[in-house]
């Protein structure tokens, strides 16, 4: 699902389940949001943040435990998050003092494939593809998770995926961007 490991993470010192942690925060392109104490790698908390269809949940070494029946195919199987994944490079950003992590979501899907390709040295080898997903382009959300639980305590949606990162302030507001060049500032508690 070309679902590599190119997102953005986010450091914090925090309380978690009532232990002062240091943690690192991430929200996967494989549409999970993962809390990991960066000392020791103990995953602390995994939770879907944009809806995905791989798997059915995150077990407790922070893999996710895949449905069968997901993994590309000659015919083409519906994915989501789509090749481009549930977020990818653009920037999260956390707001320490109202527990918030806060990033660019992607809600969409794709057909995968896989096809014959015999491998030569040196050349580009991919035996795979994806192509977009029925009629529904999907839409984007800056969207709020909440560190501690996972929970998604609001979203601000915009018309179509976007590629645009967040910034958080002190002042309590939450900026970002969408594929259309509107740049907007949105509170950060709501």
């Amino acid at each position: 699902h070309d679902w590599d490991s190119n997102h953005v993470p986010v450091l914090a010192d925090l309380e978690f389940g009532g232990v002062a942690r240091k943690v690192v925060m991430v929200a996967n392109r494989n549409g999970f949001f993962y809390v990991l104490d960066r000392t020791n790698g103990t995953c602390l908390l995994g939770r879907e943040f944009v809806h995905q269809t791989c798997a059915k949940s995150v077990g407790a070494a922070g893999r996710p435990v895949l449905l069968p029946n997901s993994e590309p195919t000659a015919q083409g199987t519906m994915t989501c998050p789509d090749f481009f994944g549930a977020t990818n490079f653009m920037s999260p950003s956390f707001n320490p003092a109202l527990r918030l992590f806060f990033v660019t979501a992607r809600e969409t899907c794709g057909v995968f494939y896989t096809r014959e390709q015999e491998f030569v040295e040196g050349q580009r080898y991919e035996a795979g593809g994806m192509r977009r997903g029925g009629a529904d382009p999907g839409y984007g959300a800056l969207r709020a998770i909440d560190v501690a639980t996972g929970e998604r305590k609001w979203e601000f949606r915009t018309a179509r995926p976007s590629l645009a990162g967040t910034l958080s302030t002190a002042s309590g507001l939450v900026f970002s961007g969408d594929m259309d060049g509107n740049f907007f500032a949105v509170d950060a508690s709501t």
